[in-house]
């Protein structure tokens, strides 16, 4: 089932690659759009299960216990990197995605889910609403 049309999905890439959104919401969402991921499995993804050298994250699936092995795109590597070395804050969880409040525990699937589609929604309508289609605003709207 498809939920986004292109143009909305357009609008959210865009958005994430101009940095128009922290580095970590950014991530998720680009993970979440060229990989098809389910929201538990990217947040519960762990640092070691990126592969940096094949380009790939290799996760065991909550929903049915198996092993899921996807490529990562360049731009998804690249705003991966970025929340890793730049933003994530320093915490004793593995977990790639954690808050960014103290005391930095995982991210939740509870979270994500309502903050994420909140974030997306907005970046759409953003996005649609302005003449050039740009998403420049989006961060303030927060």
């Amino acid at each position: 089932m498809r939920i986004l049309d292109d143009a909305d999905e357009e609008a959210l890439t865009d958005a994430c690659c101009d940095r128009l959104v922290p580095a970590r919401d950014a991530t998720i969402t680009l993970l979440a759009l060229s990989t098809g991921m389910r929201a538990y499995d990217i947040a519960s993804l762990k640092t070691q299960d990126i592969d940096w050298r094949t380009s790939t994250l290799t996760v065991l699936q909550q929903k049915t216990r198996n092993p899921l092995t996807v490529p990562l795109l360049s731009a998804v590597a690249e705003a991966l990197a970025e929340y890793i070395l730049a933003e994530r804050p320093d915490t004793e969880f593995d977990n790639v995605f954690v808050s960014a409040n103290a005391p930095h525990l995982p991210y939740t699937t509870n979270a994500s889910s309502g903050r994420s589609w909140t974030m997306w929604g907005r970046i759409v309508c953003l996005h649609r609403a302005t003449p050039t289609g740009s998403s420049e605003g989006v961060v303030a709207s927060f």
